[in-house]
């Protein structure tokens, strides 16, 4: 049986906005808000975890959907404007003809929407303060379309979509005059755009199932209400029997054939993910770029778009629920939020500052609210150079000219993970906060230490034999993870991690990664603190290098800590010292303070590049007390000179 649904004009849906400026530049336009409108996206995870609560479907938050799709609203108080504020009140204040939509419940934080016509929706939202009186009402535009699809694909040699919609090249084909709409074709060439059709094509597991089409199509949705083109609906339309297309999966991967063009022609319309599964349904996206909502398509950098596919309820996707343990939701927050107003943190700390000045190479602007680093910083939603639809991978080139060579993917990781040390003679003598935090990739590439005026030994195998380089270790396979894991260890994959200390200070209980992280070239480890070469710390037994670089931690941090004006960060460590205390110092022992920081905030304890770490620590303690090391310990073993040898003098007695 056909479903019909309600279309509306191009004309009406401008005569619409029209009325709706009006309406906001009323009494009830905003002053000075006191709370704000969130979209609140719902991941399948979120759905499951409590059953009886209001989320009981999943949504991306976006402000355009389909028809019949549920929406959460939540009221947001502002910070700083002095009122509490006691209650919400919600109402919808304009919605197209025909529509009987309404917020559910209109008294609360979060309520429900759910669109039923094609049109605009203002919902306005009244908050009340500690008096019980009402304060400035803010308005949330919502954009309510069916699925029109990319356009018509060809099925057999790959997404190539042509017009009416998405897929016109002048719209966001090669013939658009902006380079950034320019998306179609890179996009067709990505793991999303072929998901189905790979699918289908035999070229995955033989296992499939009707419900991974809601995350493997265009607007799947089964509730009863949602009748807006998508993929269920068109089935619906053409009297085809969804479950069919397990059976034709199963079929390509055991009989090697191409079972794609067996689909009907509109459901290929629907099929994989495409544009509107991240920016929401768009019919009402006009043809006429100069009309005022010509912008509607709502997504940015926030996750819930990603999460809406990517946080499983069966822990089959677990990519979000591990980025959200990680530090990565904390970048823009961190300082109280001073980064995100300051040029020179944006570029790392933000999401929107990441793309437009790491990766696009734009002078640097301050967002109004920025995200943090999110799903798609670092992941291109259209291209596909690089591999995971990664933003940048490669070798990495950093300020003070050195390079980390063979990064692979792992050079996405070091376009933040660095010293932004120029030259690091003039930061030792002018700066006293010596490196910027985190030089994992300059302690990896063996670069910009204090070197105390003598050269480096060779550094650590790491950059020349591990491929991918950070990713392939900090991002390692989970111990357990996989179908039925719901809250796995926070360790491997997204968090980054290589340690989940189960909550608990006691770290006799903490779960590693080591064999996923390690085992493959290190076996048998029981833990990340390996067996060193010598007693690198004098102390006269050989422990694991973990062991021995904090030796050496502990025989320099006496001696700065007693320079005036140091004070050591009890989360981090690094021993910080004010600017009087800092100009008092002599080189040597600026040097010493310096590396003493630089190797710290590694975090790895010399991991990364032992022999490199080592050289840098063995060193410093002339800087700091003015003997060299091996006059207070004579038998400690030394990864190079710690002063000026004869050149006739082998390195080998060093390495």
């Amino acid at each position: 049986m056909t479903r019909s649904r309600n279309c509306r004009s191009a004309s009406v849906k401008l005569h619409a906005l029209a009325a709706l400026a009006v309406l906001l530049a009323g009494p009830l336009a905003l002053a000075a808000p006191v709370a704000t409108i969130n979209i609140q996206g719902v991941s399948p995870r979120d759905v499951a975890a409590q059953p009886n609560d209001i989320y009981d479907e999943a949504s991306a938050g976006l402000n355009a959907v389909g028809a019949g799709e549920k929406m959460y609203l939540q009221a947001l108080p502002l910070p700083n404007t002095g009122v509490t504020v006691s209650r919400y009140e919600w109402s919808v204040v304009q919605r197209p003809d025909g529509s009987t939509a309404d917020v559910n419940p209109a008294v609360g934080e979060v309520v429900t929407l759910r669109p039923d016509a094609e049109g605009i929706y203002a919902i306005r939202l009244l908050p009340y303060d500690g008096n019980n009186l009402p304060t400035d009402s803010v308005t949330q535009v919502v954009y309510c379309s069916h699925y029109a699809g990319v356009g018509t694909l060809d099925t057999h040699g790959g997404p190539a979509p042509i017009a009416p919609q998405c897929g016109s090249s002048y719209c966001h084909g090669d013939s658009n005059g902006t380079m950034r709409l320019r998306v179609l074709r890179p996009w067709s060439q990505s793991r999303h755009a072929n998901k189905l059709q790979f699918h289908m094509n035999g070229l995955y597991e033989a296992y499939y199932a009707v419900s991974c089409l809601e995350c493997h199509t265009v607007g799947y949705n089964t509730d009863p209400q949602a009748v807006n083109g998508g993929f269920d609906d068109v089935a619906n339309d053409l009297g085809f029997d969804l479950a069919q297309i397990p059976q034709l999966v199963a079929d390509a991967v055991d009989n090697h054939h191409q079972n794609f063009p067996l689909l009907p022609g509109p459901l290929q319309n629907k099929a994989s993910v495409q544009c509107e599964s991240c920016h929401g349904a768009g019919s009402q996206h006009p043809q006429n770029l100069l009309a005022a909502d010509h912008g509607i398509a709502g997504v940015n950098l926030d996750t819930k778009q990603c999460a809406r596919c990517h946080d499983s309820a069966s822990g089959f996707q677990q990519g979000f629920y591990q980025w959200n343990i990680s530090s990565h939701p904390l970048t823009a927050s961190l300082a109280e939020g001073s980064v995100k107003t300051n040029t020179s943190c944006i570029k790392c700390h933000t999401g929107e500052g990441f793309v437009s000045v790491t990766i696009n190479g734009l002078p640097a602007q301050t967002a109004p609210d920025p995200h943090p680093i999110t799903c798609s910083s670092c992941h291109d939603p259209h291209f596909s150079d690089y591999a995971h639809q990664l933003r940048v991978a490669g070798d990495f080139y950093m300020d003070s000219g050195d390079v980390m060579t063979n990064a692979g993917l792992g050079g996405l990781c070091a376009r933040c993970h660095n010293s932004r040390v120029a030259n690091v003679f003039t930061t030792v003598n002018n700066s006293s906060r010596g490196a910027h935090h985190g030089p994992q990739a300059d302690m990896f590439a063996g670069a910009n230490g204090y070197n105390f005026n003598l050269p480096f030994a060779s550094g650590s195998a790491h950059p020349f034999v591990v491929a991918d380089t950070c990713v392939a270790c900090h991002m390692a396979a989970p111990p357990i993870s996989g179908a039925g894991v719901i809250d796995q260890p926070k360790v491997g994959g997204h968090t980054y991690s290589m340690r989940d200390d189960m909550g608990t200070a006691d770290t006799s209980d903490d779960l590693l990664n080591v064999a996923n992280a390690c085992g493959g070239c290190h076996g048998g480890l029981a833990n990340y603190d390996r067996q060193a070469r010598g007693d690198y710390d004098g102390d006269g037994a050989i422990e694991g290098i973990q062991t021995e670089m904090q030796g050496l931690f502990d025989l320099l941090k006496p001696g700065l800590m007693a320079f005036a004006g140091t004070t050591e960060d009890s989360v981090t460590h690094r021993i910080n010292i004010n600017s009087a205390g800092f100009k008092n110092l002599t080189e040597g022992q600026k040097g010493a303070l310096y590396n003493y920081n630089f190797v710290i905030e590694d975090g790895s304890y010399g991991i990364h590049n032992t022999s490199y770490a080592v050289q840098l620590l063995q060193r410093s303690y002339q800087g700091v007390y003015g003997r060299l090391i091996t006059d207070d310990y004579p038998n400690i073993a030394l990864r190079a000179p710690v002063v000026v040898v004869n050149s006739a003098q082998s390195w080998a007695l060093y390495e």
